[in-house]
């Protein structure tokens, strides 16, 4: 943008909204909102839905960590520095994304 304006770079990927601060999933009757991204020890939700569990995989597909978010969080201080999958599962429905780890 040459009019001197801000701009934020976000990128779509099939519904799923991924900004600097977090990562946004969106439908017709639900959002989802998960941040920071990249993460050093907690993730935080912001959803009007109820996370029913929270499953943390390698980037090469292995199951690292299964939660029932607490108050909106899951700690993850004890994984290593890297990039890992998210699956959220809310009501009948699976979301997953990416997230780096600090």
């Amino acid at each position: 943008n040459t009019n001197g304006s801000q701009t934020s770079v976000t990128q779509m990927y099939r519904g799923v909204t991924e900004e600097a601060s977090g990562i946004n999933i969106e439908n017709a009757d639900n959002v989802i909102f998960l941040y920071p991204n990249p993460v050093v020890d907690v993730i935080y939700f912001d959803s009007n839905l109820e996370i029913d569990k929270v499953r943390v995989y390698s980037e090469l597909g292995q199951l690292v960590k299964e939660f029932k978010p607490q108050k909106n969080q899951i700690n993850i201080s004890d994984l290593k520095k890297g990039i890992y999958i998210l699956k959220v599962y809310v009501e009948d429905q699976l979301k997953s994304f990416k997230f780096f780890k600090n």
